[in-house]
């Protein structure tokens, strides 16, 4: 195993990088008239309702954001058993997705999910699209 990469980058310096990006999120912004599309964000995230979500995204400057839906709750495989069901982060489905985007016409987008061991996947993500 090729360890070169790894060599003079400490758990130390790793920790103060991190916190320095933590930090510095709140600060960048997008600048007036630039566009700043934020590409991974859920409705209901950890309960968060769509009020405060769209205050979020205006806090942060993002011009629009890309919603990534969970699948149906379901007791499968894929979901281990009912225990990943909207992720950890008690995500909503497409539906609400879809519904934000509505409600708020050019400043959000949505994907089409599915739990994929579903005999209804296919059609569930195609009526979607």
């Amino acid at each position: 195993m090729d360890t070169t990469a790894a060599q003079g980058f400490t758990r130390r310096r790793f920790l103060k990088t991190a916190a320095a990006v933590t930090l510095a999120g709140p600060l960048m912004k997008a600048e007036a008239g630039e566009e700043l599309i934020d590409i991974h964000q859920h409705v209901n995230f950890h309960g968060r309702n769509n009020e405060a979500f769209v205050r979020h995204q205006e806090a942060m400057g993002a011009t629009l954001s890309v919603l990534l839906p969970a699948g149906s709750m379901t007791q499968g495989l894929s979901t281990h058993l009912g225990k990943s069901n909207g992720l950890a982060a008690r995500i909503f489905g497409t539906e609400a997705s879809a519904r934000l985007c509505s409600e708020y016409p050019g400043r959000f987008v949505y994907f089409a999910n599915e739990v994929p061991d579903l005999d209804t996947a296919r059609t569930e993500i195609e009526k979607w699209l």
